[in-house]
């Protein structure tokens, strides 16, 4: 787990725009990532994440900011200083892999090892096998690299990567060309293999649910600045805009009118009736958000706080979830629930909007 000492890696009023770009793909970004912590950059297509890792990298040259590495600076626009990537104690898995196939899987393993002083052969071997059996490949050290599965390729460039032992892994969204299945499996096992190892990683990707399982903190990028970041849980269940909640995970996001505030809370007044907030609200118009796994869908029952009664108007079965269209009022709100006790379109039924899981966001 990350530390509390100083960050491992500074970056500040970084930017970059590339030659006839209407817009900087990155602007005035301030970064800060811990000693062993697994930081995920996040963000739809063109939000700049890539090129800030590549900009970290040293595969792109800033055009504004300053990046330093253990307290060594890597780039600097004001003093136009820039340290070349071969010169960086940084170590990158691409997206595409890039395996040799005319090398063997431990030729490709200690390949990066081939430029470094002082190591002699069995050193290598040593560190090339540690770092298969890290990633599970040891009893194919000897096969050719094309006759890997893409799993094990993907297994192949972490093992090169890991092998450097460098202070900084770098990871361009490793897992998008495995099938669903397989790419599950290598979450599992990337995760492990980041607490077994204890780097610190960097790790880019526009899947929300595979930030939120690896992730210690996640950086949300939009239109190459940074608008959001903490743990997945506080961005999840405690987003601070409305592009965050929309962005990672299912949302609804309903009109509402601040009644009263509190110590507790708030007290909102919807088109369907008041709701108790947990949070407090900001000031200015706002807005509700409800994610529809957090509504309880019940038989109808007595009143109670935050619970209103309602129609089932659409029902779509999804195996372990289902997910239902319930009419309250003039509102249609999404819910989502266990398969266990199935309801039909027409049923009477109640929603039941816990405080706690109720959000209220700038309009």
């Amino acid at each position: 787990m990350p530390s509390d000492e100083d960050p491992i890696l500074r970056a500040r009023g970084l930017g970059k725009t590339y030659p006839n770009a209407a817009a900087p793909a990155v602007a005035a970004l301030d970064l800060d990532v811990r000693r062993g912590e697994f930081f995920t950059l996040l963000g739809p297509s063109g939000c700049g994440k890539t090129t800030t890792l590549r900009m970290i990298a040293g595969l792109e040259r800033p055009d504004a900011g300053r990046i330093a590495l253990a307290g060594e600076t890597l780039s600097e626009s004001t003093r136009n200083s820039f340290v070349p990537p071969h010169k960086r104690d940084i170590a990158m898995v691409f997206q595409s892999y890039a395996i040799w196939p005319h090398m063997t899987v431990f030729q490709n393993v200690v390949f990066p090892l081939e430029g470094e002083r002082g190591l002699d052969a069995a050193t290598r071997r040593r560190r090339g096998m540690a770092a298969l059996e890290q990633v599970g490949l040891a009893a194919l050290a000897d096969r050719g690299a094309t006759l890997l599965s893409g799993g094990q390729q993907q297994r192949v460039a972490l093992a090169r990567a890991i092998v450097r032992e460098a202070k900084l892994l770098l990871l361009d969204e490793p897992l998008s060309n495995l099938d669903a299945a397989l790419r599950e499996q290598m979450r599992t096992e990337l995760k492990d293999l980041q607490r077994r190892i204890g780097t610190t990683s960097i790790y880019v990707t526009h899947d929300q649910e595979e930030a939120l399982s690896l992730s210690d903190r996640i950086a949300v990028l939009r239109d190459g600045v940074l608008a959001d970041l903490g743990t997945p849980e506080e961005l999840y269940l405690r987003p601070r805009d409305a592009f965050t909640a929309a962005f990672i995970g299912r949302t609804r996001f309903l009109p509402c009118r601040v009644v009263a505030r509190d110590d507790a809370g708030a007290l909102v007044e919807t088109e369907f009736g008041a709701v108790r907030c947990a949070a407090a609200a900001p000031d200015g118009t706002v807005q509700l958000m409800v994610r529809p796994e957090h509504i309880l869908l019940g038989p109808p029952s007595a009143d109670a706080p935050n619970r209103f009664a309602g129609t089932v108007e659409d029902v779509s079965f999804a195996g372990r979830t289902v997910a239902y269209a319930v009419r309250v009022g003039s509102t249609r709100l999404d819910v989502l629930a266990m398969s266990v006790a199935m309801r039909a379109p027409g049923d009477a039924v109640s929603v039941e909007l816990p405080p706690d899981r109720c959000v209220l966001l700038p309009g």
